[in-house]
This record gives structure tokens, C-alpha cells and sequence, in this order.
């Protein structure tokens, strides 16, 4: 399956899974009172109080509402964090949009929290007259830390949820790239992971734990959720590199959440295994030891993401070495017995010199100067701009050859007034394509071409016409191939230091090229 219909699916199980989780529960704790009422009962206490103890605990809404409310929220805010919060801080970290779907989810979860502490009634059997319990005693988790510890575990389960996920679909996008035949592998480790997920929330249902139940694995939760999560945003940082500053920015984000997740852990610590301690006197003793933890996690961060920025670039190095020997076996078959072409040009220049066909024989001279360019220097890693311009207005005027006065090509190509270095043919396909597409000789078509720059980039803009490819036309359905190959050797030559924008409608079409030389 994709996966756009694998996450389609996992809204779906997750929200089966805990729908399991609330049912097994509830079912779970009612047979529980049960099992203390029929005890009591037993050991000889009247009915009559223990028609009391029904009358104060109703069992839907001190059981059921409190877990189902609970349950509901939980899954909203997973829902609202998994399909917009996260991929919107992953794709636009900079954008307050995330941030402020983040908070929509943290409300989410408190209310949640908050209804199941309200409702949630609680008990325990004692003993007043004997050596056998004989009465019930209810009660309620009111306390405000532990009402926020549990808000913490409820919204570090989510973000555990999300590296799990993401590592999941990680995996399975790499299987894709490897080819078709891994599609049933990765519906089959789906349905491992459905399976999984359904066994365990039926089994934490069952024996329905409380968040103090998990007093050894907290510290790792807490503290190894948001490594995760922050040496992920530094590794973006070194990648997507926007300067000095915004990698302190990154390294201070890093240390601010080693430092609250920190914070976290001794506020659930309190309110799990101290609940007689004050939080914020706790806080105050041991906020050296927070900060020796948040520099412990913010260093652990940081040293994942220089690994992995590391392992970035050896594997970017190798992809571009790979590609520029492809290019070159590509340029040596070129060049196979490149000499018949040219003295077969050098013949149909002289026959139209002879026959006074000037313009023929200028458009086969400048034919004959694009195919020296690419035989000779398309192979290099980088030639003067100048000569990109050239080969640029060599192919506008041959293209112009076939047009008259009703199309309108504009061109302005600034002349660079200090040698600067290309890779070559980056601007050349963006023509070609105006020129595929742009042209029409029933409709009124037209083509924009621009170069400008300035001392550290250039700027390369092309606006055209778009018409509908005729039906006969052989390469009616082909892929863009030259448009694919640019925009994949822009991103192996130049990464962080290009912009290519497109935008196309019905009836235009439109690049800008933005390029740090």
C-alpha cells in the first residue's frame, strides 16, 4: 500500500485500539468491584450497606465516562498531533502554525486528564470492626501535580507513538525506493504492526496500570522521547543550512528541551514517589542535577545529529560521484565518431550559402556551435557563465528561425562583468521546455526569459504560454525528462544554495531559478 493509505488506515486501527484499551478496561475494573463486593459480602456485612456502597458509586459515570473521556481526548489530540502538528513543525519549523496546533494538543490532553480525575472514583477495602475488610473506601486523585505529571505521560506516550511511526514509514519509504516488489513485505509488516499494537492496548487494558506503574521506565521516556525529537530538528539545522545564527538557535532549542524534559521528569518523580513532597521545594534542591541532565540529553542530541549530518554528506559525496561518472560514460558514448555530424553540417552550410539561403545556413552554423559546446564542455564540472549565455542565445535564435512577427520571445540576458563559474546546461532545459510547450501557431503564445544577479547569486526567470501538445505529437507523453534531470543535479551540485520555483496554471507556465555561485 502507499503510504497515504497506510496512514489512512492507522487513524483507523489506532482508534479501534483504544476503543479495546476503554473495553477491556471497564470490563476489567467491574469485575474487580465485584470480586470486593462479593468478598465483603462473604465475610458477613449487611446488605444494607452495601446497597450504600451502589448508590455512591455509579459505575458509568465514575467508571466508564471518566476512562471513555479520557480515552476520546487522548485519541483527538494523538489524531491532531500526528496529522497536522508534527508534519507541520517538520516541514515549516519557522511557521507559528505547528506551535499553535501543538498547544491545541496539550489542551486536549489536560481536559482529558482533567475530566478522568473529576469522575474517576477510586477504592479500596478497610476495616473497622475485625480482622476481615468490611468496607469500602472511595476517594479521588485530585492532587494539581499529579493531574500535570499525568497530562506530561499521556502527551510523552504520543510523542513515543510518533518516533515509533515515523521511524516505521522512514523504513518503508527506503523499502519503496528499492523497487515494487517490496510492497507486499511492507503491507506485511503493517499488518505485524496492527497486530502488535491491538495485543498490547488489549493487555494494558486488562491490567489497566496507572502512570506511577511506570516509575522505572519514566526517566528513559521522558528523557529519550525529546533526544529524539530535538537532535532530528539540529540534523535539519546543519542540513538545510541558513547560517550562524540559526544554528544557535537550533543548539539553544536543543539545551531548552533537555532542560524542561528534565523539569518534567522530577515533577512526575514527585508526584508518583513523593506525593508528600513539595514540587517546587524538590525542584529547588535538585536543580543542579536538572541541569547537569538537560546538558547530558542536549549533548546526546548534538552528537546524534554531527553523526548523522556526517554520514549526510559522505552519502551525498558518493551519490554525486556516482552520477558524475554516469555522465562521463554517458559523454564518451556521445562522442563515439562525433565526426560524420560535423562534416555533414560543414555540407549542408555550404549547400544553402549556394542556393543564397543565408538564414539556413546561420542556423546550421549556430546548430553546429551548441552540438561543439556539448561534445567539448558539457562534460566539465563548471564553465564560465558566459559560455551558459551563449549556448542559451544560440538556441533562442535557431528556435526563432521558425517564428514570425505574431510571437513574442523577450529576451534579456545581463552580461556578467567578472568571470563567474556554472555547472553547464542548468539554464538551457527551461528554454527548451518554454519553447516545447510555450509555442502554438493557432493560439497567441509568448516566452519571458530573464537572467540578472548579483555578487553572490544569480537569478534566472522564464514565463511562458502553455497550450495543450497536440494528440500527434511523438512526445506528447513523455515524462520531462530534461526538467527531472536539472532539478536532481541542482539538488546533487548546489544543495542549500538553490531555490527553484514553478508554478503553472492552464494557461502559463512559470520557473524562478535563484542559484549562489
Amino acid at each position: 500500500m502507499e503510504e497515504k493509505r497506510l496512514r489512512f488506515w492507522e487513524n483507523i486501527v489506532v482508534f479501534l485500539g483504544l476503543a479495546l484499551f476503554v473495553r477491556e478496561a471497564i470490563t476489567m475494573l467491574n469485575r474487580r468491584f465485584d470480586s470486593d463486593y462479593n468478598q465483603i459480602l462473604s465475610y458477613g456485612a449487611d446488605y444494607e450497606s452495601l446497597n450504600l456502597y451502589h448508590i455512591e458509586f455509579d459505575s458509568i459515570m465514575n467508571l466508564t465516562f471518566p476512562i471513555a473521556s479520557v480515552s476520546l481526548f487522548t485519541y483527538l489530540a494523538w489524531f491532531v498531533f500526528h496529522n497536522y502538528a508534527y508534519p507541520s513543525l517538520n516541514k515549516n519549523p519557522e511557521k507559528p502554525l505547528g506551535y499553535v496546533i501543538l498547544i491545541g494538543v496539550f489542551i486536549l490532553v489536560f481536559v482529558g486528564v482533567l475530566i478522568y480525575q473529576q469522575y474517576k472514583l477510586s477504592w479500596r477495602l478497610s476495616t473497622v470492626s475485625g480482622d476481615f475488610p468490611d468496607i469500602f473506601e472511595f476517594y479521588k486523585s485530585t492532587r494539581k501535580n499529579e493531574l500535570f505529571a499525568n497530562t506530561v505521560f499521556v502527551i510523552w506516550l504520543i510523542f513515543l507513538y510518533e518516533v515509533i511511526s515515523e521511524a516505521f514509514y522512514s523504513f518503508t519509504n527506503a523499502m519503496r525506493k528499492e523497487g515494487t516488489m517490496y510492497g507486499l513485505f511492507i503491507n506485511f509488516l503493517f499488518g505485524i504492526f496492527i497486530l502488535v499494537f491491538l495485543l498490547t492496548l488489549g493487555k494494558l487494558g486488562e491490567s489497566f496500570p496507572k502512570p506511577s506503574d511506570f516509575n522505572e521506565p519514566l526517566p528513559l521516556l521522558i528523557l529519550g522521547t525529546p533526544i529524539f525529537l530535538s537532535q532530528n530538528v539540529f540534523y535539519k539545522s546543519l542540513k538545510n543550512w541558513l547560517g550562524v545564527s540559526r544554528l544557535f538557535s537550533s543548539i539553544f532549542f536543543v539545551i531548552a528541551i533537555g532542560f524542561f524534559s528534565s523539569l518534567i521528569l522530577n515533577v512526575c518523580e514527585t508526584a508518583y514517589r513523593l506525593p508528600h513532597v513539595s514540587t517546587l521545594e524538590r525542584i529547588n534542591y535538585r536543580f543542579s542535577e536538572i541541569s547537569v541532565y538537560a546538558l547530558i540529553s542536549a549533548t546526546i542530541a548534538i552528537s546524534i545529529g554531527i553523526v548523522r549530518f556526517l554520514f549526510y554528506l559522505q552519502r551525498n559525496k558518493l551519490q554525486t560521484a556516482v552520477t558524475v561518472k554516469s555522465a562521463e560514460l554517458d559523454q564518451l558514448r556521445a562522442q563515439v565518431n562525433p565526426h560524420f555530424l560535423f562534416n555533414a553540417l560543414n555540407t549542408l552550410y555550404s549547400v544553402s550559402l549556394k542556393e543564397n539561403a543565408e538564414t539556413t545556413a546561420v542556423g546550421i552554423q549556430k546548430l553546429g556551435d551548441m552540438m561543439r559546446f556539448m561534445l567539448n564542455e558539457n562534460y566539465l564540472e563548471q564553465i564560465p557563465l558566459s559560455k551558459e549565455i551563449e549556448q542559451l542565445e544560440n538556441y533562442i535564435e535557431i528556435q526563432r528561425m521558425r517564428l514570425d512577427e505574431n510571437f513574442k520571445v523577450e529576451v534579456n540576458l545581463q552580461k556578467p562583468q567578472k568571470e563567474i563559474y556554472i555547472a553547464p546546461m542548468l539554464l538551457n532545459p527551461f528554454v527548451e521546455n518554454a519553447f516545447k510547450h510555450g509555442i502554438s501557431f493557432r493560439n497567441v503564445s509568448w516566452i519571458y526569459v530573464t537572467l540578472t544577479f548579483d555578487e553572490k547569486a544569480l537569478y534566472f526567470k522564464v514565463h511562458n504560454s502553455l497550450h495543450k501538445t497536440p494528440e500527434l505529437d511523438p512526445e506528447k507523453y513523455s515524462n520531462g525528462i530534461g526538467l527531472e534531470n536539472v532539478k536532481k543535479r541542482l539538488e546533487l551540485l548546489y544543495p542549500n544554495k538553490h531555490k527553484l520555483l514553478i508554478q503553472t496554471s492552464e494557461q502559463d507556465y512559470f520557473i524562478n531559478l535563484s542559484l549562489e555561485y
